[in-house]
């Protein structure tokens, strides 16, 4: 029943996507573009706090500078079952341990207290901030599938993975870029396990944004709306809206692998 529930929520959770797209990939697109929203906003916080008086064209910059971005192509997804069980894992999905350069991803929390009536609150939102590592180097395990796979459901939480979606990914971060294969696998009722080598060092931060928000609740719903105008401006120029977006949850183009605000919540910061 627990597995059930999280899949319902992700299934609730995934915007719309190309009618082309394979829901696997849908999945995957969507995991990506919400962390790269999360560094965002731990980067437009960040650059109020340092500097209050912070104009537009100036947080813009700092956003675009310090942004993590994506590039996913040539999707191939399947059952696990299909491949040959005795053949090598590395075969079929990708196990990088080449010594080179990796995206670290720090879960971070953004907070702020105000008083209120004589009450004190606390609003927080969850974002991501990256940092470029070593990451590591080493033989393949000589596994094959059906003694890889056990010890990847073990690791996941997934008592039984089924399905597998392996795709390219460049992943480029303050002026530097990696080019690389990875994967996601996926339970029989779509719970999610990534196998990113490079991003989150085994894509651990990945499949928790399918069941996480990303949604800047600092920046919209404390004095900070009101305080900064380039808070506001940045919010309006990166709003989104479609038929699948849903209150307090990242309103993201697939495609393009870019989210904003959900336009109706902009809205009622606007208020």
């Amino acid at each position: 029943m627990r597995y059930l529930v999280v899949a319902c929520v992700i299934l609730a959770s995934i915007s719309a996507a190309a009618a082309e797209m394979s829901h696997e990939e849908t999945m995957v697109r969507t995991a990506y573009a919400k962390l790269s929203y999360a560094v965002d906003l731990e980067t437009a916080m960040r650059a109020v706090r340092h500097n209050p008086k912070i104009t537009y064209a100036q947080l813009a910059q700092e956003v675009a500078k310090e942004s993590l971005t994506f590039r996913l192509s040539n999707f191939s997804v399947g059952d696990i079952a299909s491949l040959p069980q005795n053949h090598k894992y590395y075969e079929f999905f990708p196990d990088i341990r080449d010594g080179g350069d990796v995206i670290d991803i720090g879960n971070v929390a953004e907070t702020l207290t105000e008083e209120k009536d004589g009450l004190k609150t606390e609003t927080r939102m969850d974002v991501a901030q990256p940092r470029w590592s070593h990451g590591p180097l080493g033989d393949l395990p000589d596994l094959t599938l059906a003694q890889a796979l056990p010890i990847m459901e073990q690791e996941s939480g997934v008592p039984s993975l089924v399905r597998y979606c392996t795709y390219n990914v460049t992943v480029t971060f303050e002026g530097r870029s990696r080019t690389y294969r990875a994967a996601f696998y996926f339970g029989p009722q779509w719970q999610p396990d990534a196998g990113d080598m490079v991003v989150a060092l085994g894509g651990g931060a990945l499949p928790q944004l399918l069941v996480k928000p990303v949604y800047p609740q600092v920046l919209v719903e404390t004095t900070t709306w009101g305080k900064h105008p380039a808070v506001r401006a940045f919010l309006e120029a990166n709003q989104r809206s479609n038929e699948t977006c849903r209150s307090g949850e990242a309103c993201c183009d697939l495609s393009a692998l870019q989210c904003g605000i959900y336009s109706a919540d902009l809205k009622g910061g606007l208020q």
